[in-house]
C-alpha cells in the first residue's frame, strides 16, 4: 500500500513509495545503513511498453515488474518469395 508504479508516455517507469522507519522497544540504534522516508525513481525504458499487460508482485520484500513489448513494437518476420 506504501509503493505506487506508473508507466507514463509509454515508454518511463516511475516508482514512488515510502520505507518506514521500524520501532524499536528497547536499545538504541548502533548503525542504520539503510534509509527511511519517502523516495521515487524514474527509469527510462529501452522500447515502448503495453501499459494494459504490466503486471507488479511483491514478493518477500522483492519487487519483480512485468513489462511486455507492445504489439508493434516487436520485430516481425517477413517471409521471402523468389520469383
Amino acid at each position: 500500500s506504501d509503493l505506487e508504479i506508473y508507466v507514463t508516455a509509454g515508454n518511463q517507469l516511475t516508482i514512488k513509495g515510502e520505507r518506514k522507519e521500524p520501532a524499536v522497544e528497547k536499545g538504541v540504534w548502533d548503525r542504520k545503513e539503510r534509509g527511511f522516508g519517502r523516495f521515487s525513481r524514474v527509469i527510462d525504458l529501452p522500447s515502448t511498453v503495453d501499459a494494459e499487460r504490466i503486471e507488479a508482485r511483491l514478493h518477500q520484500g522483492v519487487l519483480t515488474i512485468t513489462m511486455p513489448k507492445c504489439a508493434e513494437c516487436r520485430p516481425k518476420k517477413i517471409p521471402v518469395r523468389a520469383e
